[in-house]
């Protein structure tokens, strides 16, 4: 997530005028992911392969925050907000699971971009990723230096758009 939000905060002034500062790729997750998370918790319902269930909602909510910083760094470096560029993409953020967490990764990405890498950096990161596995009813704990996932009852898709 630094990587992609610090390379893209820096190069905004680059972008040429007609860049989508992939908010189309965006666009595409929030209306994909809902029913891939779903599917992947039914699936494991079904056949309790904890490990698998993991590994396929690491992936898709490391996408999902890799390209939250990508489009982050960008209106930081163009120094606008998401409303300013993109009224229909401002909507669809605002009616989506990402909604609760769009403004506070937002807000933890600049503070660490001021203050350096690092722990104090990085834990405001890591509560925004753990709130992103809760959206889908995925329970992040951290123990001893490994990571464990418990599974809440499954949320109906419906809710999480």
């Amino acid at each position: 997530m630094w990587q992609e939000y610090r390379i893209n905060r820096r190069s905004a002034w680059s972008l040429p005028p007609d860049s989508d500062l992939l908010l189309n790729h965006l666009a595409a997750l929030l209306q994909a992911l809902p029913g891939g998370m779903q599917e992947e918790i039914t699936l494991y319902f079904a056949d309790q392969d904890l490990d698998g269930l993991f590994a396929k909602s690491l992936g898709r909510i490391a996408h999902l925050m890799q390209a939250v910083a990508h489009v982050q760094g960008y209106l930081d470096g163009m120094g606008q907000p998401l409303a300013a560029v993109s009224g229909e993409m401002h909507e669809l953020v605002a009616g989506s699971f990402l909604s609760p967490i769009w403004l506070t990764t937002a807000q933890h990405l600049a503070a660490g971009h001021d203050i350096e890498p690092g722990e104090l950096a990085d834990v405001p990161l890591r509560r925004d990723i753990h709130n992103a596995f809760a959206t889908f009813g995925l329970q992040l704990r951290e123990e001893d230096g490994d990571v464990w996932v418990d599974v809440q009852p499954i949320a109906r898709p419906e809710t999480l758009h």
